[in-house]
């Protein structure tokens, strides 16, 4: 029998809103680079900021990442191994939703690196080795450091300033340099 561990409610939040914050500042970075399609996710989100989903990312005339869609296809893969590996596939379905999150920050980071930026983590002593968000991040750009706390006030800000834009639509395109969220930067 699997144990299921428990985490308090303010953890969860704090969690979830830095990983939603990140995404978001990393969309305000990518912006910079590119106009991005943005959806929020499916549902309400009562305890925390929501999560925004990239749809795709267009750099030029002829390069664009299908982002959704990579993604979706990333975590059948996961959900496949895992269950090659006898995990149960109602517990692989689970982790989907955690695995998504994952993967979609890991890919824009992955995206960000192509175009210079650079990434810190602080070490961090965990019992248990796993794959996850790290908390401590420092993110240089050229002449410019970004610390766990600018990551979390940006993204705070971006994050609010695309759901006004999406509003009641199914998603909102975020030109590029769109002026508004780069003004946040400043």
């Amino acid at each position: 029998m699997e144990t299921i561990r428990c985490i308090d409610k303010d953890r969860y939040k704090r969690n979830r809103n830095y990983q939603s914050a990140l995404m978001a500042f990393y969309i305000g970075l990518m912006n910079k680079h590119g106009s991005i399609e943005v959806m929020k996710q499916a549902g309400r989100t009562l305890v925390a900021l929501p999560f925004l989903q990239v749809v795709r990312i267009q750099l030029s005339e002829e390069d664009t990442v299908d982002y959704h869609e990579f993604i979706e296809r990333r975590i059948k893969e996961i959900v496949s191994f895992e269950v090659s590996m006898n995990v149960p596939v109602k517990v692989a379905l689970v982790r989907a939703k955690k695995n998504r999150i994952i993967e979609s920050l890991n890919l824009m980071q992955d995206l960000l690196v192509e175009y210079g930026y650079y990434f810190k983590e602080k070490n961090t002593t965990k019992r248990i080795s796993k794959v996850g968000i790290n908390m401590y991040q420092t993110i240089f750009y050229h002449q410019k450091v970004f610390g766990s706390k600018d990551i979390l006030r940006i993204g705070e800000k971006i994050c609010k300033l695309v759901l006004q834009k999406i509003d009641t639509k199914y998603s909102v395109i975020l030109p590029m340099n769109d002026l508004s969220i780069q003004s946040i930067f400043l």
